[in-house]
């Protein structure tokens, strides 16, 4: 019996076992990350285990119809039937009423942003899209975040952009050599300031030359490499930074390691780029025609020769190519509960579709965060990078002559008749050199040490250190540097700033109260270094050196500035409940920039929130999910203007001769009244998550009034001087803004929209002196009432069709055609703005199994542009410009109907009248991206955690207000002088 029963039991468990299936597979986000320590259970049951390091799980389960659960903190939890499957990989969306969502903010490190009193918007790394062809974080901003505008009006890689928050704080120049504050928001790497290449301690002073050409130090800071960037706004949000915080802060926060198996990944992707936009120029016979007809109406005789008519040099293609695009990184990142670490390099060439134009950067960062103890963490940042970039000069090819030819009939360049005074672009490119070599480091250290539970002091320093050299080499072979026997320069620019910071933070729960406070000293050193450089007279167009050419035909000139900040801070943060909120912060700054009384200034802010919907008697809304109401004043500052533009300046050369002997002389008065600008911020903003959170809208209202903005206005010449740096201007922007976030749908197929828009109007309130357009040349002004960026000139009112002559409108509204009425500035009226009454972007994000589909479209509504009217002249400069096609619409006879006038010599040429003024009105495609994410199984099989495959086009067109008419050209083609392109790229990346 007792036998039987062993028997019978031993079949009995080995049914069961052969009842047993095993079932094994991967848990990530939305995002492709793997989710280590995901629950996985039988649903009904508490049986179950968890994922692993690398998001696997491996669970037993019995036949027949099962089903598992899936959840992990912040994601929504999935419920699968397993059916007869032995792998099951899922993918877990975010529960978006879970998410606490933590921002970056100035000095307290990472806050739930429920719990925010100021204005900030945070996108993160991979919302940038940071495998786009572009070289700089800074561009791809555009149409991210609200109330921030990214001018881009160069298609030229390497140069500075302009990035304004809520519109202009500061005053633009109005000429070359006005000296202004820094219109460009506070950049902030890590807690390290960046270099700000728009301060201007050119003005006056030798670097004051167009050749002396700019690269963005931004562009070292490579795109794959940011976390998350948070834009700060209002003066809650801004104010601890003070005395550069006018025109708001961008806090770059870059990646580090993760605890976890060590990760290597790598990426390389690559494309082509093509002109797109193209302006339509007159071919030969259409050239020669004009051309003619140009002289015919001069000097009313027939001419015998306007040029050949065998020759057709298509210059725009001798000058221009198909650009191409290689982009490559690899990084290691890992760490344990201890220590953790981030590596990574990458590298980026691109060859601009201008020939002889093109960029190429190497990088390097490294991020270490280790607990030294349990109370003492040290983390440390570090960065190095190389770029060249070619910045080879065209000379304006395109409007060259069409009957020209480039070269001789032997196939020498033709550097005689025609390009003996005017380069021969295509010798000039075999021929001329100019280039740059930029150098940056960037590091940060910083210790925190917890005192007590709550109490913890923080010490932090970090440096960035910036070097270009410019080199530029005209030849004497050509037209370029023929009559010097060869020209070159050579321009350095160096920068070195440092910081240092102390700090104590305290946080402290009673019963519902909260309390975070923050006190700290914080140092600040800027040297900043420049050299320039030329040389003619070669004795060999093969020898380039500086040594090789006597002293006499060298012109060198050079300076040192050096200015240092002392500024203390505090700001305390407190809550009831997560109800009521309250945030005062305060700094005080004290800079050597300034003289005499002013030198210090105190900048203080105050915001108060509510969010409502936590109160008890509002109940439980099942559409309302969370709402807050917000509002902040404060003031912010602005020194960012050159070192010593209060302090005077003084010239040491050879024009202020003694004798013999050089002199010095004074060449920039002191201004020892100069002070901070100063920016009241005033901000409103509603909070609102609605429909389980799938709707997230925050609308804000802001007032910044600009006080004592810095400006150069004339003086008396009995001074000595042509004008004085000083506090001569006031100035208001009020605007609206809106940001939505919106999850249209779940499940398999998840699609996300961000939106965003905003409405900024700018007005001048107070100028001590106003400044009116000197020419035609120069359209801006400063007017009391009108826009910052308010554009001068005079209407056009079309063309006389009895003669063929220009009209335009007089203040009075009669019209003229007298060209001495319409060249006096005093009929000068305003005719438009450059900055847009509208302006924002939107981002929408398809994911579906592996599949992944993301476009972006900014927009801009309400701006203006005057373009260059160089290929328009009417005739005056046909003889050696080709013209845009749009010629040929011209007057001939008299009845003629048409917005082009007749064609002579003589015309002259109203640059600021609105016949060349467009709307810059447009909806642009930025980007379309489309990625590949192969399945968990075929990983496994291969032995790594992520293959994606990606394709993406960039700049793909615009949609203007105004379309261009069949085979003539407008604003599309118009409003870019370096070629605009579209670009098409391939790629993949790997994780090991």
């Amino acid at each position: 019996m007792y036998r039987l029963l062993c028997l019978l039991g031993l079949l009995l468990s080995t049914a069961a076992v052969a009842q047993q299936r095993t079932v094994s597979g991967t848990v990530r986000s939305a995002d492709g990350e793997t989710l280590i320590g995901a629950t996985v259970l039988l649903a009904g049951t508490d049986r179950g285990t968890a994922t692993d390091y690398e998001g696997k799980y491996t669970i037993d389960l019995p036949e027949g119809e099962v089903r598992l659960t899936f959840s992990y903190t912040g994601m929504q939890p999935r419920t699968v039937a397993v059916g007869n499957r032995s792998r099951l990989d899922i993918i877990l969306n975010p529960d978006v009423q879970l998410i606490d969502e933590v921002v970056v903010t100035a000095y307290a490190g990472e806050q739930k942003q429920k719990d925010l009193v100021g204005s900030y918007e945070q996108v993160e790394g991979d919302e940038l899209l940071p495998h786009r062809p572009i070289e700089s974080f800074d561009k791809m901003l555009e149409g991210q975040v609200a109330g921030v505008q990214v001018e881009l009006n160069t298609g030229e890689p390497g140069l500075p952009v302009q990035v304004r928050i809520r519109g202009n704080g500061s005053l633009p120049p109005v000429r070359r050599n006005d000296v202004v504050a820094s219109g460009q928001p506070l950049f902030v790497l890590d807690g390290v300031p960046l270099y700000d290449v728009s301060e201007t301690n050119t003005a006056n002073t030798p670097f004051s030359t167009s050749l002396d050409q700019q690269l963005n130090p931004l562009m070292f800071v490579r795109p794959e490499d940011i976390e998350s960037i948070t834009v700060l706004k209002d003066a809650s949000a801004t104010a601890i930074y003070g005395a550069n915080a006018a025109n708001g802060v961008v806090l770059i926060t870059t990646k580090q390691g993760k605890t976890g198996k060590t990760q290597i990944s790598g990426g390389v992707s690559t494309g082509f780029s093509n002109l797109i936009n193209e302006v339509e120029y007159l071919n030969t016979e259409e050239y020669v025609s004009l051309a003619r007809e140009t002289l015919f109406n001069t000097t009313g005789e027939n001419p015998a020769d306007a040029g050949p008519l065998d020759i057709e040099t298509d210059w725009p293609a001798l000058t221009q190519r198909q650009g191409s695009v290689l982009n490559a990184n690899l990084s290691l990142s890992g760490g344990n509960e201890r220590t953790k670490y981030f590596l990574s390099a990458g590298y980026y060439k691109e060859n601009a579709i201008s020939r002889g134009n093109g960029l190429e950067r190497a990088t390097v960062r490294s991020n270490l965060n280790t607990s030294l103890s349990d109370k003492l963490n040290l983390r440390f940042g570090f960065s190095g990078g190389y770029v060249r970039k070619e910045s080879f000069s065209d000379f304006g090819a395109f409007t060259y002559p069409p009957n020209l030819s480039p070269v001789n009939p032997d196939g020498t360049f033709n550097n005689g008749g025609f390009f003996i005074n005017r380069p021969n672009p295509v010798a000039a490119l075999a021929q001329n050199e100019f280039f740059h070599d930029a150098f940056n480091i960037n590091n940060n250290l910083q210790l925190n040490y917890e005192i007590l539970p709550g109490l913890e002091v923080r010490v932090s320093g970090g440096m960035d250190g910036y070097l270009q050299l410019q080199y530029q080499y005209e030849s004497a072979l050509n037209g370029s540097g023929r009559t010097r026997n060869g020209i070159a320069r050579r321009f350095t620019r160096g920068n070195l700033q440092w910081v240092a910071n102390g700090q104590l933070n305290y946080q402290r729960t009673f019963g519902n109260h909260h309390l975070n406070t923050l006190a700290g000293v914080e140092r600040n050193k800027q040297i900043t270094y420049r050299q320039r450089i030329s040389a003619t007279d070669f004795p060999s167009d093969q020898l380039r050196e500086f040594w090789t050419v006597d002293e006499e035909n060298i012109d060198a000139d050079e300076s040192n500035y050096q200015d240092a900040s002392e500024s203390f801070y505090a700001q305390a943060s407190y809550d009831y409940d997560y109800r009521y909120y309250l945030t005062l912060s305060g700094r005080r700054d004290a800079s050597s920039i300034f003289g005499g009384d002013v030198q210090a200034a105190n900048f203080l802010a105050a915001g108060a929130a509510w969010a409502f919907t936590q109160e008890p008697w509002m109940g439980r809304l099942e559409w309302l999910n969370f709402g807050k109401l917000r509002a902040s004043y404060g003031l912010t500052g602005n020194s960012r203007l050159g070192t010593y533009s209060a302090r005077g300046l003084y010239g040491y050369n050879d024009a202020f001769l003694y004798g013999n002997n050089i002199g010095i002389a004074p060449t920039a008065p002191a201004n020892e009244g100069l002070t901070w600008e100063l920016v009241r911020k005033y901000n409103f903003a509603v909070d609102l998550e609605l429909l389980e959170s799938r709707l997230r809208l925050t609308v804000e209202h802001y007032r910044h009034y600009t006080e004592d903005a810095i400006y150069t206005i004339p003086v008396p010449l009995e001074s000595g001087f042509t004008n004085i740096v000083t506090n001569a201007a006031n100035q208001r922007n009020i605007g609206w803004e809106a940001s939505v976030e919106t999850v249209n749908t779940q499940g398999e197929l998840r699609w996300t929209t961000r939106f965003n828009m905003a409405r900024n109007r700018n007005q001048l309130t107070r100028i001590e002196a106003e400044r009116f357009p000197a020419s035609a040349l120069n359209s801006r002004g400063l007017v009391v009432g009108q826009n910052s960026s308010v554009l001068y000139g005079v209407p056009f009112a079309g063309v006389d069709p009895y003669n063929g002559k220009p009209l335009y409108y007089l203040p009075d509204g009669s019209i003229t055609d007298d060209d001495d009425l319409v060249d006096d500035p005093a009929n000068w009226v305003p005719i438009g703005q450059g900055a847009p009454d509208w302006y924002g972007g939107m981002t929408n994000t398809f994911a579906w199994k592996g599949l992944s589909l993301a476009f972006l479209v900014s927009y801009s509504y309400g701006g203006d542009i005057l373009v260059d009217g160089l290929t328009f002249t009417d005739g005056r400069q046909i003889s050696f410009n080709n013209q845009s096609a749009n010629q040929l619409d011209r007057w001939q006879q008299p009845g003629d109907l048409t917005d082009t006038p007749r064609l002579h010599v003589d015309n002259t040429l109203q640059y600021n009248s609105t016949r060349y003024l467009f709307d810059n009105d447009f909806l642009r495609l930025a980007n379309l991206n489309l990625s590949y994410r192969l399945p968990d199984r075929w990983l496994d099989a291969m032995g790594i955690s992520s293959f994606s495959l990606t394709a993406q086009a960039n700049n793909l067109g615009y949609l203007y207000s105004t379309r261009s008419r069949a085979n003539r050209n407008g604003i599309a083609e118009y409003r870019f002088e370096f070629p605009e392109a579209r670009s098409f790229m391939f790629g993949l990346n790997v994780t090991l």
